[in-house]
């Protein structure tokens, strides 16, 4: 058998599943943005490999550009989409083009962004991190918006995850980021969609556990973007992060705190001309930006 998977950082964990699980398939991955530079280039091994595939698993939107030009159409097609729950963490945005205050990627804090354009100071924009505030945004009530949503995404692919959604509850905070979740919950993904497909019939549950148990969570050594103490608190959550760190993987995994973190924006905002622009937009306009800096009550 042959499988290819086609993804974003979950790509490593799907790949660890198929090699615990599946040992004699030939089983390759390779993150969307290199498959997109292949399928360009006309990277002919790729394109080889993907006509010969068994099992396709990957992004719906990278699904859409191999298929059915390059795939394999008797292939078995698995679509995961990315895995994101803002659940604990709804004041996270991505600013396109600004550098995140954990110096890789681009999520910031949305009352970070707006207060930084409202012309608030640091020590302004820090008292901000409150209950009163976050009650006022909406912040205590988003978690079953998150969840609803997070279950949504995966429905229209045959995967239903109410029942593993409950378990994972149980662990508390089970996010780095909102899109870096522990990787036994990728496990999970994974393993509900091939059952649904009759792939893992036979497995041992015994084996199964085993390999979940000793699966590696490579995404801890990632950035790590905290669950604000008054949220954690509010929606009882254990186990929270509450420090922002650089990511271990490709750096010293330095921890930093509130101020650390605002200084560091303001930085990457005042660095980019556009960034005003920029993040209105990414804030849904001027109404809104006004709420989140704590200018005008929040409806």
């Amino acid at each position: 058998m042959k499988a290819v998977i086609v993804s974003n950082c979950n790509a490593k964990a799907y790949y660890n599943y198929l090699a615990a699980l599946f040992p004699d398939w030939d089983t390759r991955y390779v993150l969307k943005t290199e498959a997109d530079a292949w399928i360009a280039s006309g990277h002919e091994k790729f394109l080889e490999f993907l006509s010969e595939v068994d099992v396709f698993i990957g992004l719906p939107e990278s699904h859409e550009k191999l298929f059915p030009k390059h795939l394999n159409k008797a292939a078995v097609q698995v679509l995961l989409p990315s895995f994101i729950f803002m659940g604990g963490r709804p004041d996270c945005v991505l600013l396109a083009g600004i550098t995140s205050a954990t110096r890789v990627g681009v999520i910031h804090s949305r009352i970070a962004a707006a207060a930084f354009v409202a012309g608030k100071s640091v020590e302004e924009a820090a008292a901000l991190y409150c209950a009163r505030h976050f009650e006022a945004l909406g912040y205590f009530d988003s978690y079953a918006g998150s969840r609803r949503q997070l279950l949504d995404s995966y429905r229209p692919f045959g995967v239903d995850l109410e029942e593993e959604f409950e378990a994972w509850r149980g662990y508390g905070d089970f996010m780095y980021t909102p899109s870096h979740p522990q990787t036994r919950l990728l496990f999970d993904v994974l393993h509900k969609a091939l059952a649904g497909k009759g792939i893992v019939t036979g497995r041992e549950p015994g084996f199964v556990a085993q390999s979940r148990a000793g699966f590696e969570d490579y995404l801890a050594r990632g950035i790590i973007w905290p669950v604000y103490p008054e949220i954690a608190e509010r929606l009882a959550l254990s186990n929270c992060k509450t420090r922002w760190r650089s990511s271990a993987a490709k750096g010293a995994g330095t921890e930093f705190d509130l101020r650390v973190m605002l200084e560091r924006s303001y930085a990457s905002f005042a660095a980019r001309p556009d960034a005003r622009r920029r993040i209105t937009v990414a804030l849904g306009g001027k109404e809104k930006l006004r709420e989140l800096a704590g200018e005008q009550p929040a409806v």
